[in-house]
């Protein structure tokens, strides 16, 4: 069934992540600057989408991770990974912090931005997901193969208000 998005809107959205994202660049390249060089248009030489330069970041920021050793006693070892459970003891650090927030707007961007643009019909100004009632094992509705997933929309209103119904229509969610 087609569902109609506020195209405007959603695009508002979806530029404020952009920008929100921008910000938290800047405010990480300010820490990153400090413990590694810039590159030739003067940012922190680094990609924060990179688990591996973020990783040697880090570790130049000799940043320690608690953990239990067997006998059950609490150490602080340095880095190993940026899992999201290591970053989940290390949210204290500023830097981490932003981080996640940052990737947070990366998947808002690049899952819930244009992809929903493109994927609205010229014609019928709606997105026509195949949803299925019953699409899982557990009874849980699913999105089949769609370009993109209603059902999976965050549950900020900022994305939910942009889901128009027609005129005698409801929108849930």
């Amino acid at each position: 069934f087609p569902v109609t998005i506020d195209t405007t809107n959603w695009k508002a959205v979806m530029d404020d992540n952009i920008v929100k994202r921008a910000e938290l660049k800047i405010k990480m390249d300010e820490i990153a600057s400090q413990h590694m060089g810039f590159d030739l248009f003067g940012e922190a030489a680094i990609n924060y989408d990179s688990p591996d330069q973020v990783l040697k970041l880090l570790q130049l920021m000799r940043v320690k991770v608690p953990t239990m050793d067997r006998d059950g006693k609490r150490t602080n070892l340095p880095i190993q990974n940026t899992s999201k459970q290591t970053l989940k003891a290390i949210r204290n650090i500023q830097f981490v912090q932003f981080l996640e927030q940052y990737r947070s707007y990366g998947v808002r961007i690049n899952t819930f931005g244009q992809p929903y643009i493109d994927a609205v019909d010229p014609k019928t100004g709606a997105i026509h997901p195949d949803l299925w009632q019953i699409g899982t094992e557990t009874g849980r509705p699913a999105a089949g193969d769609s370009a993109v997933n209603p059902l999976n929309v965050p549950s900020d209103n900022k994305y939910r208000h942009c889901f128009i119904g027609g005129p005698d229509e409801v929108v849930l969610s």
